[in-house]
C-alpha cells in the first residue's frame, strides 16, 4: 500500500509450521489450509559472502550501515558515524526495551538447523540489553532470546550463543539488539558500540527459497469470465512450439479454433507473449482454452451476469471493514466481532482534549482510520452510484437493507458520519487520522484496546473532507435533507480553515506516532477538488474564482486528487461553466486518456503500466487508469477507451504475468494470504479483497529477500508477511467497484 508499514507485517505461523520442510529428512504432516507461496527448500546450502555458512550481511560494518536499521520509538536516537562498527548514541531509552533497536532483516533460518550467534559490544555505562533472532511479525516469536549485562568501559565484550531453530523455517526473520528501557534501570545518555556480528549455521543445511521457480499457467485469462458481446482474448506466454489454440466447452466440444498472434517481448514480465483472440465465442457457458502439449487454461464463464457475484463482494468489503459497531454472524459469518475502537481519542499534544471519532472503515490490513484515503474511497463509491444508480439495490447483505435507500449510499454514509466526527468544531480543520501509537498486533478489531490518538489537523485532510462533504450534500439532498445541509455547512467551515491557512506544510507523523503517515508534499490538488465540489454545490463565485486562478490538477489516488475536481467541473450545467476552463479541463482529461491508450498498445498484457508503475499498490494504478478511461469515454465517446478499460479488469482477474486473480474469493488461482489482521486471526480470507499487487521496489523484508531479481510484473508474493505486495485497502477496492459497475 502506499503507506509504509514500518515494522508490522503478519505471518500465518500455523501454515508455515505445517508446510515448510526442515534440515532433516522427516516431512511434517501437511494440514490442508490456505496455500502459501513459498517454494520447498532444496538440499543445496546458500552461499553467504566469504563464509559459506555466514548469514549476516555486513556484520563487520565495513560497508557502514548497509543492511542494518535502527528503530526508535520516540527516543530520537540515530546511528552515529561508523568507523568499522555500529555506533549508537543513546539519547534516551523510551518506555520499552525495543525503544532503541538495531536490526537486520531477511535472516533465513531453517527448522531443525543449529546456529551460533556471536558479536562484540561495549557501553559507556553498565546496562542491560537483549539480543533476539525473531519472527518479523506479530507475535514476534523469539527463536533465540538472550539478556546480557554489558559492563561499563572502553573494551568490547564478546558474546556467543548456540541455538537450534525449533519452530519452523522462516525465510525472512529479524536479528535485533534491544537497547531501550529495562526494568529497574534509569540510564543517562550514553554510547553503545556493536561490531563483528556473526550468525553461522553449524549443523544441517540451509533451505533455499526461490519464488522465481513458481509454476505459472502459460495461458492467462480472466478467470471469472466474459460478457457475451465483449472482446475476449487470452495472453499466451512463452509458448513457441504451437500456433493453434482451441476453446473447449465444459462438455468437451471444441467451439472455436484460432491462431495465436506473433510473439512479442514483454520486459515488464520477462516473457515472450502472444494473443489468442476468441471474441467470436458468445454462447453462454463454461469453457477453457487448450494448446497442444501444454496445460489447459483455467475454466472461465461467458454470461451476461458473469460479474454479479464479484461486484457484490468487492462492495461488501466495506462492511467487513466497519469500525465501531458489532458485526454479527448473520452478515459476516466467521469474521464476526464486537464493537471496536469506541473509546474517545485524545488529541495529540493535549492532556485533556478528547473527541468521539467512532465509526467509519478500517483503512487496510491495520485498524487505523485515515481521512485522505477514506476520501478517495467515498468519492469513488459516490461516483459509481451517480453514473449508474440503477445498478445499486436496497437488498444487499448489510443491516441497512430495506430502508428505501440504495445500500451503496448507506455504506458510504457510514464512513461520511465518521469523517464528520474528525472535524475540529472550533477551527473547521480536520484531523489527519486516528490510530493507536503503533500498529496493533494480529487480533480481532475489538481486541485492539490501546489508546486512540488524533494526529494533528492537516491541509490535505481538511481539503479532502471539504470536497467529500460538498459532494455528499448533493448526492443525499433528495434522501436526507438535514444530513445534506449538515454536510454542506461542514464543508464550507473546512474551506474557511483552508483559506486561513494557505501555506500549510505537508503532514508528517508527530513524534512517537508510528502508524501510516499518508504524507503529501502539496495540498493544491486537494484544494482544487474542494473548490470544484463546493462550486457545484453552492454556485458561489469565490470557489469558481479559485479554480480559474490556479492550475488544473490531476490524479485519482489518495495523494493526487485533482481529477476528482475536474470530473466535478465537467459535469456542471453549461450556464455554470467557464467555457475556456471547461475546454482546457476536457483537453487535459482526453490527453491523459490517449496517453493511457498508447501504453496499452505497447504493453503485452494490454494495461497502462510502464515498467516503473509497478509500485506499492500497482493494482490501484491499474483500476484508477481504467476508471479514467471510462470517464473520458463519458465526455468524448471512444470505443477504444472502453476496450482498454476492460482489459484492465481482465488483468485484475487473472490475465496477468502470474496468472493470478488479485481479488480474494474469485478465480481458480486466487490470492489466499493477504496482509490483513482479521483474516490472519480467523485463518480464513473473506471474499472481495483487492490486493495491492506487484511492487518492483520490494518495500518489505519478505519481498526483498524472496523477490530480488524478478521482473517488475512478477514482484509479488502471496504471503501475509509481504505487506508491500499483499495488503488490502478500502481505496484499492473503491475504483474496482466503479469498474465492475460499469461493465456489469
Amino acid at each position: 500500500m502506499l503507506k509504509k508499514k514500518g515494522l508490522i507485517f503478519i505471518l500465518f505461523i500455523f501454515v508455515f509450521f505445517n508446510l515448510l520442510y526442515g534440515c532433516t529428512d522427516t516431512k511434517p504432516e501437511v494440514i490442508e489450509t490456505t496455500p502459501i507461496e513459498t517454494a520447498a527448500p532444496t538440499e543445496a546450502p546458500i552461499v553467504m559472502e566469504d563464509n559459506a555458512n555466514e548469514i549476516i550481511t555486513n556484520g563487520d560494518f565495513s560497508q557502514g550501515y548497509h543492511a542494518w536499521g535502527l528503530y526508535t520509538e520516540g527516543t530520537g536516537c540515530e546511528f552515529g558515524p561508523s568507523n568499522g562498527s555500529a555506533f549508537i548514541p543513546i539519547k534516551g531509552t523510551g518506555n520499552v526495551e525495543w525503544g532503541v533497536q538495531m536490526f537486520q532483516d531477511g535472516i533465513l533460518l531453517t527448522r531443525d538447523c543449529t546456529y551460533t550467534l556471536k558479536f562484540d559490544i561495549k557501553s559507556e555505562v553498565e546496562r542491560t540489553a537483549k539480543v533476539r533472532v525473531q519472527l518479523n511479525a506479530s507475535p514476534y516469536t523469539g527463536y533465540i532470546e538472550e539478556v546480557i549485562t554489558i559492563p561499563a568501559g572502553d573494551e568490547f565484550t564478546t558474546y556467543e550463543f548456540d541455538f537450534t531453530m525449533e519452530q519452523f523455517t522462516d525465510p525472512a526473520g529479524r536479528l535485533v539488539f534491544n537497547l531501550g528501557k529495562f526494568e529497574g534501570e534509569e540510564l543517562e545518555a550514553h554510547d553503545v558500540e556493536i561490531d563483528n556480528v556473526s550468525l553461522v549455521i553449524t549443523s544441517g543445511e540451509q533451505a533455499t527459497f526461490d519464488l522465481g521457480e513458481r509454476e505459472i499457467n502459460n495461458i492467462k485469462i480472466n478467470q471469472i469470465g466474459y460478457m457475451p458481446e465483449n472482446r475476449k482474448v487470452a495472453l499466451i506466454s512463452d509458448i513457441s512450439d504451437a500456433d493453434e489454440f482451441r476453446v473447449v466447452s465444459s462438455d468437451g466440444a471444441v467451439v472455436y479454433t484460432g491462431t495465436m498472434s506473433d510473439a512479442k517481448d514483454n520486459p515488464a514480465s520477462g516473457e515472450s507473449t502472444r494473443i489468442a483472440d476468441f471474441s467470436e465465442v458468445t454462447a453462454e457457458g463454461t469453457y477453457h482454452i487448450e494448446i497442444d502439449n501444454h496445460d489447459n487454461s483455467y475454466d472461465f464463464v461467458i454470461s451476461e451476469n458473469v460479474y454479479s457475484d464479484v461486484s457484490a463482494a468487492v462492495l461488501k468489503m466495506f462492511y467487513y471493514q466497519r469500525c465501531g459497531m458489532e458485526l454479527t454472524e448473520d452478515y459476516i459469518g466467521d469474521f464476526a466481532h464486537g464493537a471496536c475502537h469506541t473509546t474517545e481519542a485524545i488529541v495529540f499534544g493535549t492532556e485533556d482534549k478528547f473527541q468521539d471519532v467512532s465509526g467509519g472503515w478500517h483503512d487496510a490490513g491495520d485498524f487505523g482510520r485515515y481521512v485522505t484515503p477514506a476520501s478517495k474511497a467515498v468519492i469513488d463509491l459516490l461516483l459509481a452510484y451517480e453514473r449508474s444508480p440503477e445498478s445499486f439495490t436496497d437488498d444487499t447483505d448489510i443491516p441497512e437493507h430495506g430502508n428505501g435507500i440504495a445500500d451503496i449510499l448507506d455504506e458510504a454514509k457510514y464512513e461520511i458520519d465518521f469523517l464528520l466526527k474528525m472535524q475540529d468544531a472550533e477551527t473547521g480543520g480536520v484531523y489527519h487520522k486516528v490510530t493507536t501509537k503503533i500498529f496493533s498486533g494480529v487480533s480481532m478489531p475489538d481486541e485492539s484496546t490501546e489508546q486512540l490518538i488524533l494526529s494533528p489537523i492537516s491541509a490535505e485532510a481538511t481539503a479532502d473532507f471539504a470536497a467529500v462533504m460538498a459532494k455528499a450534500s448533493l448526492v443525499y439532498s433528495q434522501i436526507d435533507a438535514a444530513f445534506s445541509a449538515e454536510c454542506l455547512n461542514k464543508a464550507e467551515l473546512a474551506w474557511q480553515w483552508l483559506a486561513a491557512n494557505p501555506n500549510e506544510q505537508k503532514f508528517s507523523n508527530p513524534s512517537g506516532i508510528e502508524t501510516g503517515e499518508y504524507g503529501d508534499f502539496n495540498s493544491m490538488d486537494e484544494r482544487f477538488w474542494a473548490a470544484a465540489e463546493l462550486y457545484k454545490a453552492t454556485g458561489k463565485a469565490e470557489y469558481h474564482d479559485f479554480l480559474k486562478s490556479g492550475k488544473i490538477r490531476k490524479g485519482l489516488g489518495w495523494k493526487d486528487m485533482g481529477y476528482y475536481g475536474l470530473i466535478s467541473y465537467l459535469s456542471l450545467p453549461e450556464n455554470m461553466r467557464d467555457a475556456e476552463l471547461y475546454d482546457e479541463m476536457l483537453a487535459f482529461l482526453l490527453d491523459d486518456a490517449d496517453g493511457l491508450l498508447e501504453l496499452t498498445a505497447e504493453e503485452a498484457y494490454e494495461i497502462s503500466l510502464a515498467d516503473d508503475d509497478y509500485v506499492w499498490g500497482s493494482n490501484m494504478v491499474v483500476a484508477n487508469n481504467a476508471m479514467l478511461l471510462l470517464i473520458a469515454n463519458d465526455y468524448s465517446p471512444n470505443p477504444a477507451y472502453v476496450t482498454a478499460a476492460y482489459e484492465h479488469l481482465n488483468y485484475l482477474l487473472g490475465k496477468n504475468a502470474l496468472g493470478l486473480s488479485y481479488i480474494t474469493g474469485f478465480g481458480t488461482n486466487q490470492v489466499y494470504n493477504p496482509h490483513h489482521r482479521v483474516t490472519q486471526t480467523v485463518l480464513k480470507v473473506f471474499e472481495g479483497l483487492v490486493i495491492g499487487g506487484p511492487n518492483a521496489n520490494l518495500d518489505d523484508p519478505y519481498a526483498s529477500v524472496l523477490l530480488e531479481g524478478q521482473p517488475p510484473a512478477k514482484c509479488y508474493a502471496d504471503s501475509d508477511q509481504s505487506y508491500s505486495t499483499n495488503e488490502i485497502t478500502i481505496y484499492w477496492n473503491s475504483p474496482v467497484v466503479y469498474l465492475l459497475t460499469y461493465f456489469e
